[in-house]
């Protein structure tokens, strides 16, 4: 079973998130703060995170920063969700090497799309 962590502030959505992966087999941890979710994936190295960009700890780019410096979490793939319609950050997300962008509010099908493509590519 495929381990992932959502790194989102938005309780409501990340359960909503959480609902969705549990049900379709994956076996999921929420971090509702930067700091939470680097500490996390340092221990647990999960096979995939969810990260959102706006978050209280450090903003999402602070956080996928350090999740690709550190040699325990640098080969984990981070999918990037985030309201933001800023044309910038896509560009900068895509230019740090995250697996994949995606806006919200997404397709449900459409996101467990991505995170199985990305996970079959590990």
């Amino acid at each position: 079973m495929s381990k992932i962590l959502i790194i989102e502030d938005n309780m409501d959505l990340a359960g909503l998130m959480q609902d969705l992966l549990v049900k379709s087999g994956f076996e999921v941890t929420v971090c509702y703060d930067g700091i939470q979710g680097r500490e996390f994936a340092s221990k647990e190295k999960p096979d995939l995170v969810l990260l959102d960009l706006m978050l209280p700890g450090g903003g999402g780019f602070f956080v996928l920063e350090n999740l690709q410096l550190s040699s325990l979490t640098q080969n984990i793939p981070v999918v990037v969700l985030t309201a933001s319609k800023n044309p910038e950050h896509r560009q900068k997300a895509v230019e740090k090497g995250v697996a994949a962008f995606v806006e919200k509010p997404y397709d449900n099908q459409q996101l467990l799309s991505i995170i199985r493509g990305v996970i079959s590519q590990k």
